[in-house]
């Protein structure tokens, strides 16, 4: 997918990985390519994106508990 987004004309600085089940080896693919703002959810994962996409911008999806009043539960699968 990275490759077909690219070849389109969108550039890396544009483009997230935002799975959080990756393999080091597509992290790096996807730093080499020139991605830099990652998805993470665990300590594991982010230790991976630290070492194969040194200097890159991460975001932490984090489990909370959800509301009573909200019209929808934060606290499942959302967006």
């Amino acid at each position: 997918e990275l490759d077909k987004v690219l070849s389109r004309g969108v550039s890396a600085d544009q483009i997230s990985y935002g799975n959080t089940i990756k393999k080091s080896k597509d992290i790096r693919y996807f730093y080499d390519k020139g991605v830099r703002l990652y998805a993470t959810d665990s300590e594991a994962d982010l230790r991976n994106i630290a070492k194969a996409a040194p200097g890159s911008k991460v975001y932490v999806r984090i489990l909370t508990e959800g509301s009573t009043t909200a019209d929808w539960p934060l606290s499942r699968k959302f967006g």
